[in-house]
């Protein structure tokens, strides 16, 4: 009789303390990220730069079909301000590689660059402006995981200067706003 109420109260306490990590008591749903956790990160031109740089600065949000990733940095020389800021939009996004520029209608990429008071636009105005790969997209934890490689012009001005943006990486979380999409798998 003994080993048989041993045996009911194993029975009910084992499911109790066998929750893996990312899940609550009582709750199968998985952790989520923290909004503005992660890392962006790529080479612009030659240097090397990363949203953790300075005061740092990175956002994620899924709306209307359109995942937006971007990543931003300010660094302070003396009394100029230098912010760098990368920003990437994906319409209808899915894992795998997508190219970037007009052609698709649905994924571009915009560099800021700020010094003092002067600030630059580079878009991606140009056909097969790069690419961007979306190794992991889960909208249960909200984290988009990738790589990119873009080439974006001044002002979106195809003879203007061009940037030349290589090595990106991004591992980062997403605000979930009102979307159109089903779930992300």
């Amino acid at each position: 009789m003994k080993t048989l109420h041993l045996f009911s109260i194993l029975l009910i306490c084992v499911p109790l303390v066998s929750c893996d990590e990312g899940s609550s008591f009582g709750s199968s749903e998985p952790t989520k990220r923290a909004i503005g956790s992660g890392t962006f990160k790529a080479t612009i031109g030659s240097e090397a730069w990363s949203s953790e740089a300075g005061s740092p600065y990175i956002y994620g949000a899924l709306a209307n079909d359109w995942l937006l990733l971007s990543g931003q940095s300010a660094d302070t020389v003396g009394s100029v301000i230098t912010k760098k800021k990368i920003s990437l939009y994906i319409r209808f996004p899915k894992t795998g590689a997508l190219t970037v520029g007009p052609e698709t209608s649905n994924v571009y990429a915009l560099v800021t660059i700020s010094e003092g008071s002067s600030t630059r636009y580079y878009m991606s105005a140009s056909t097969n402006s790069g690419t961007i790969t979306l190794t992991k997209l889960d909208s249960n934890i909200r984290s988009a995981i990738g790589t990119f490689s873009i080439v974006v012009v001044a002002d979106g001005n195809l003879s203007g200067e061009k940037l030349t943006i290589t090595n990106g990486s991004f591992d980062m979380a997403f605000q979930p706003y009102a979307s159109k999409l089903a779930p992300i798998e």
